[in-house]
């Protein structure tokens, strides 16, 4: 049983510096600016997910500051001084519906977020986009009340938002 444990923290660990470089990663890459964005890993075969804290750049992400929450967005495990990511119920309810989804980067890239205010579909400017995604869908503005409505309404996977 305790290697059982011990083999259960380790995984956790290896996810939560997981998490970190590729918030690290984001925000080097420029998908994020300042403080927004954030990434979450749900812990497989739990109902639980890791996910960025609120308020801090992805760009300061350590393992040690990744909050642990319950499927239903309850706070298991993190730092007094932080809380999960403001947007922890739109990344939950995600997980609640659709089982094979294991990580969720919500990013804001500045050039994609400016060419969506044309509300004109994503030019795809490469073969290889061309080929794979045909065409990139667009997911409506909505404040962050009305985003759990929009997702819960989604049941079906590979269906698009707009």
């Amino acid at each position: 049983m305790a290697k059982t444990l011990k083999d259960r923290k380790d995984k956790i660990s290896k996810y939560k510096k997981d998490l970190a470089q590729f918030s690290r990663l984001s925000y080097d890459r420029g998908l994020v600016a300042a403080r927004g964005g954030n990434l979450s890993i749900r812990i497989p075969g739990t109902e639980r997910v890791l996910i960025t804290p609120s308020g801090i750049s992805l760009r300061d992400i350590t393992p040690e500051i990744i909050i642990e929450v319950d499927i239903q967005g309850n706070l298991l495990k993190g730092k007094k001084n932080l809380k999960p990511s403001k947007e922890t119920p739109f990344h939950t309810s995600i997980y609640r519906i659709r089982n094979d989804v294991m990580a969720i980067a919500h990013v804001h890239p500045p050039f994609s977020t400016a060419l969506s205010f044309k509300d004109k579909p994503f030019p795809l400017l490469t073969a290889p986009g061309m080929v794979n995604l045909v065409k990139v869908p667009l997911v409506e503005f909505a404040l962050m009340e009305r985003r759990n409505c929009v997702i819960t309404s989604q049941k079906r996977p590979g269906k698009i938002w707009r």
